[in-house]
C-alpha cells in the first residue's frame, strides 16, 4: 500500500467529518442545544483510529529491524582452544629440542609434523586414526617457541637433509587432549633417519598466562621415577 501525503491525508480527514458537518445543520433545535462534549469525543475516537491505520500503512513497507546477532560462549571457548593449542605444541617441541640438544652442539633446524593419518592394510584401507594438520596459526605459535632453540621447517616429505644425525631432528605431534586444569600432547622426537626415537606425553599446564610443560611420560623427561600405571618424571 502506498504511504499517504500530508495532502492526501487532509483530504480524507475532510471527507470523513464532510457529512457529519451537512448533519449539524439539521438536527432538532433541542439536540443542537446540548453539550458538544459527546460529539468531540467521537471525533477525537475517530482521529485516533485514522491515526493508527496511517501508522500501519507506514510500517508495511519498511522491514524489521534485525535482531541483535547474539554472541556464542561455546564458539569463544573454542576460539580460544584453538589459539592455545599452537601455544601447547610450540611448548612441548621446544622442551624436547632442549632435552635431547647434542652437548656442545646446535640443531641445524627442527623439522616438525603434524600427526599421520593411520588406516588398515585391508582393500579398501579403512581409516583408523585421522592425521593432524596444523593451521598457519599453529604454525605461528610453534615458531614462536621453537625458533629460540632451533629454526622450524615445515617441508614434506623428509628431506635428505634429516638423515644427518645431530643435525635435524624430526618432531610429531598429537592432538592435544584436554584434561581439566591441563592439557596433554603426546610427540614423537627422532634423531636422523634411523637414529634414536623417544616418544611419549607431555603435561602442560598454563602458569602466569603462558603454557609450560611441567611433566612428561615416557623418556621424553629422564629417568622415570614413579611406579605409578601413569608414571611422570618431572621436566
Amino acid at each position: 500500500m502506498a504511504q499517504l501525503t500530508d495532502d492526501e491525508l487532509g483530504e480524507l480527514l475532510r471527507e470523513t467529518f464532510a457529512d457529519k458537518e451537512a448533519l449539524a445543520d439539521h438536527v432538532p433545535e433541542a439536540t443542537k442545544r446540548r453539550s458538544p462534549l459527546p460529539a468531540l469525543v467521537a471525533a477525537a475516537a475517530v482521529l485516533v483510529v485514522l491515526a493508527g491505520v496511517l501508522y500501519g500503512v507506514q510500517r508495511a513497507g519498511r522491514p524489521d529491524p534485525a535482531p541483535p546477532v547474539a554472541t556464542s560462549a561455546a564458539s569463544d571457548a573454542a576460539s580460544d582452544a584453538a589459539t592455545d593449542n599452537g601455544d601447547i605444541w610450540g611448548a612441548a617441541i621446544a622442551t624436547a629440542t632442549r632435552r635431547f640438544q647434542p652437548d656442545g652442539a646446535s640443531w641445524q633446524a627442527v623439522q616438525v609434523y603434524g600427526a599421520f593419518a593411520v588406516s588398515t592394510a585391508s582393500d579398501p584401507p579403512r581409516l583408523i586414526k585421522p592425521g593432524l594438520t596444523l593451521t598457519e596459526l599453529d604454525k605461528q605459535r610453534i615458531e614462536r617457541a621453537v625458533n629460540p632453540v632451533a629454526p622450524v621447517r615445515w617441508s614434506a616429505p623428509f628431506p635428505p637433509s634429516t638423515c644427518l644425525p645431530g643435525r635435524v631432528p624430526r618432531v610429531v605431534v598429537n592432538p592435544v587432549v584436554g584434561k581439566g586444569d591441563h592439557r596433554e600432547v603426546r610427540i614423537m622426537f627422532t634423531l636422523g633417519c634411523s637414529g634414536s626415537t623417544h616418544s611419549g606425553k607431555y603435561l602442560v599446564e598454563k602458569i602466569d598466562g603462558a603454557w609450560k610443560v611441567t611433566a612428561g611420560t615416557g623418556d621424553l623427561c629422564g629417568p622415570l621415577k614413579s611406579t605409578s600405571t601413569t608414571p611422570r618424571a618431572p621436566c
